[in-house]
This record gives structure tokens, C-alpha cells and sequence, in this order.
């Protein structure tokens, strides 16, 4: 499957790609999409793509172990209360094939910056719509959360603002600094209030 040059045009597309994942056809699961363009150049690179949209007390729209990969970048903001987290992840836990992973991007609650449109920009270090880093080991990992390991991903590229060129200085500058300074390998940045957002692969 040749990804061509379209690949740049969605959001969560260079960390499949970074994960080695990509080109094998996956079944996928987007929850809470902001619209369908994800979905739909997914679909032009081989894979199939579900929308799926449910409330934390609803029954499972799905059945056990169908699909390849999870992604969102809402789950802060439609499943709120621990209570809701917890049935949430363990939703998305049984849909998940074995060896299957949640791709998600969620926004750092110890930055005063929200950069995931879950919470408002600027933010207090209590707002419930991001979570720290503490958080997410506690969410999804055992002996509470049921996955096994949480891999955090490169953020640069997840925007796209590296296409608005000249255009977008901010947004050079920002990518040029989750390269080069706020990445995964610095852990310690990259969990700290310096960084924004998480991309995490939540491996099952």
C-alpha cells in the first residue's frame, strides 16, 4: 500500500506510520471524530475505518475483538468522572484484537495550554478535560487500567502546520521544538508543563 502524498492530510496518519503499522490493511475504530476526513483518507490507503460515537454508560455498540486500532483525541472530554474513564478504557480494551493498541491524543492537564480542543486554551492544573501523566498510568495501566504499556509518541506532525509554510511561524517553531526539545526520549519535558499534549500508543 503506497501511502503517497495525501498522507500529510490527517492528523493521526504519522504516528501509524511511525509504529510501523501502516501498510497492512487495519480495521479500525474512530470515536468521537470531528468530522470524516480522517476516516475517509484511511480508507484511500486500504484500511477500514468505523466512526463510532457512545456515551461512557451506554452498552457496547461493538463486538469483542474486532478491531486492529483505536483512535481519538476526545476521550477527556466525553468521559470525565473516573467512573466513566474506567468503563470507557475497558470498552475499548475488549473491541481491541489481541495485540492491538489505542492511538490518543490527550491534552496535559500541568500545562496551562490545551492544545487538544478538549478544554478551554488556557486552563487551571485542576480542569477534569486533561489529564497528567500520572493520570494516564493510572487509567491505563495494571493494576487499575487493564492495558500493558503505554508508549508515548511524537507530537511533531500531528498538526500539520509544517503545510501552512511561511505562513504559520508559531507553528514552525512549535513543531521545531517537539523535535528537537519536548520529545519522547525526554520523558521528564515531555510529561512536564513544557508540553501541551500527549500522543500515546496504549498497547493491549
Amino acid at each position: 500500500m503506497n501511502p503517497g502524498p495525501r498522507w500529510v492530510n490527517s492528523y493521526f496518519l504519522p504516528n501509524l506510520r511511525r509504529l510501523g503499522i501502516a501498510d497492512r490493511p487495519l480495521r479500525i475504530l474512530s470515536l468521537w471524530p470531528d468530522d470524516a476526513s480522517e476516516a475517509e483518507e484511511l480508507g484511500r490507503l486500504g484500511h477500514a475505518c468505523e466512526l463510532a460515537e457512545f456515551t461512557p454508560d451506554s452498552p457496547s455498540p461493538w463486538s469483542d475483538h474486532t478491531f486492529d486500532i483505536v483512535i481519538t483525541g476526545r476521550l477527556p472530554k466525553l468521559a470525565v468522572s473516573t467512573s466513566e474513564r474506567d468503563r470507557t478504557i475497558r470498552l475499548i480494551y475488549s473491541a481491541l484484537r489481541p495485540g492491538g493498541g489505542l492511538l490518543v491524543a490527550i491534552g496535559n492537564r500541568l500545562c496551562p495550554v490545551d492544545l487538544s480542543r478538549n478544554a478551554q486554551l488556557l486552563h487551571g492544573p485542576f480542569n477534569r478535560h486533561c489529564m497528567s501523566w500520572r493520570e494516564v498510568k493510572r487509567l491505563f495501566l495494571s493494576p487499575s487500567g487493564p492495558f500493558q504499556a503505554v508508549k508515548p509518541l511524537p507530537v511533531e506532525g500531528h498538526f500539520g502546520w509544517h503545510r501552512l509554510g511561511s505562513l504559520n511561524f508559531l507553528g514552525r517553531l512549535l513543531e521545531a521544538y517537539w523535535k528537537s526539545v519536548v520529545t519522547p526520549r525526554r520523558l521528564s519535558l515531555y510529561t512536564s508543563p513544557l508540553n501541551p499534549i500527549f500522543m500515546l500508543w496504549i498497547q493491549k
